[in-house]
């Protein structure tokens, strides 16, 4: 079902070489493809895409962020100022200056709209960018931890463990053995 592979895909997903064989001469073919047939040729990916069992998620607890429509507008601003501040120190003043609001006002509102403290969801957002980075590039641990935001390396590793599950050296040795 290609709903349930959208669902999925919000956690980020990393297919097999076989899938990754069969669907990327499709994808390369779908370049090349005009109007209805080009739409048929993606709906045939997709499809494919959803019916593969042999990926792994790769952030099985989720930076899923989702919002209601009448928040859509002030989150935008928010999570635009973490995705381009995520490697500084965000400041509750600061980000609650970019919305408008006071401090407290602000951490409710935020709580709310997303289920998660503001301080929470930058972290599991310097996260997933720090598994990124692990699965590939060939950065240093503690390269990584810096470069995502982290200002102390024993506090990024409790935070990487508890929110994928492992370590990072393990998460780094697993997914080099899943792309190889």
């Amino acid at each position: 079902d290609i709903g349930l592979l959208f669902e999925r895909s919000k956690k980020g997903l990393l297919f097999s070489r076989e899938t990754k064989k069969i669907v990327g001469p499709k994808i390369e073919a779908l370049e090349k493809q005009k109007g209805f047939q080009r739409i048929l040729k993606f709906l045939e990916i997709l499809n494919d895409l959803a019916n593969a069992e042999d990926y792994n998620v790769l952030n099985a607890d989720g930076f899923a962020f989702e919002t209601t429509p009448q928040d859509s507008a002030k989150i935008d601003i928010i999570y635009k100022h973490i995705n381009n501040n995520f490697q500084n120190h965000i400041s509750l003043d600061e980000i609650a200056d970019k919305a408008s609001m006071t401090v407290p006002a602000f951490c409710r509102y935020f709580k709310k709209a997303t289920g998660r403290t503001f301080t929470k969801l930058v972290n599991e957002y310097r996260i997933v960018h720090a598994t990124k980075l692990l699965s590939e590039s060939k950065m240093s641990i503690t390269d990584v931890c810096y470069e995502c935001g982290f200002n102390n390396f024993s506090h990024f590793n409790k935070l990487f463990k508890e929110i994928t599950g492992k370590s990072a050296s393990k998460y780094r040795s697993e997914m080099k053995q899943i792309i190889q």
